[in-house]
Formats: structure tokens, C-alpha cells, sequence
């Protein structure tokens, strides 16, 4: 099974990929800030982290170099409500690029693509 680290700050898109990834089994571990993230991430030892871009008063764009200094093995999936992020996000280290709102099946097959084979 899966295990993805959501870091939304949105309660809304929280919900819906609590909701969307129980139904495929896959455990969700979910935050709304970058705050503390190094020891949540030892503690929940995620397969794939979702970060939004955009948390409130935090850039997930820096959140990702850090995670990606300390945990280069995780792949990161940026997520945002903006388009034509996509560059800016793997250039901050980020694996992938999702905008929201998304298409499930998407979503899903992205999911599956970084998880499958993640040795974490």
C-alpha cells in the first residue's frame, strides 16, 4: 500500500485526497504547513510527497529544495491552482508537476508512476 505525504494548506483539496486515496487503499498522512515537515517525514516514511505550491504564507517551492537536501529519495509531485508552474517547480527539485483542479485518473496515474517503483 502506498503511503503519500499531502502538504495542503487547503482544507477543501485536503479532504478530496483523503477521500480519493482511501478508496485505492493508499494511507495519507496530511498537513497544512512546511512547518516541522523533517520530522513528520521520519516519522511517516512517505513513498511520494504532494506539495502545494502556494501555503499561505509559505512557498512550496522552497519547502521542496529542503526536503529534497535532506530526502533526495522521495519524489516530490508539486501541485498548484496556477499554470505555467511546471518549470519553476522541477527547477526547485521537484519530480513532477500537477495543476489543479486535476483530472482523478491523472492524479492517479502519477501516483502510481512514482510510488511503483520508489524504494522508500
Amino acid at each position: 500500500m502506498p503511503n503519500i505525504l499531502i502538504v495542503e494548506d487547503s482544507a477543501e483539496f485536503k479532504h478530496v485526497y483523503i477521500q480519493l486515496f482511501s478508496m485505492y487503499n493508499i494511507h495519507v498522512t496530511a498537513v497544512s504547513t512546511g512547518n516541522g515537515l523533517d520530522t513528520i517525514i521520519e516519522a511517516a516514511k512517505p513513498d511520494l510527497i504532494l506539495l502545494d505550491i502556494y501555503l499561505g504564507h509559505e512557498d512550496g517551492r522552497d519547502i521542496c529544495k529542503a526536503i529534497k537536501l535532506t530526502h533526495n529519495a522521495i519524489p516530490v509531485i508539486m501541485v498548484s491552482i496556477s499554470s505555467g508552474l511546471k518549470a519553476k517547480s522541477v527547477a526547485c527539485g521537484a519530480d513532477d508537476y500537477i495543476k489543479k483542479p486535476f483530472d482523478i485518473k491523472h492524479l492517479l496515474g502519477k501516483v502510481n508512476k512514482w510510488t511503483q517503483n520508489n524504494p522508500n
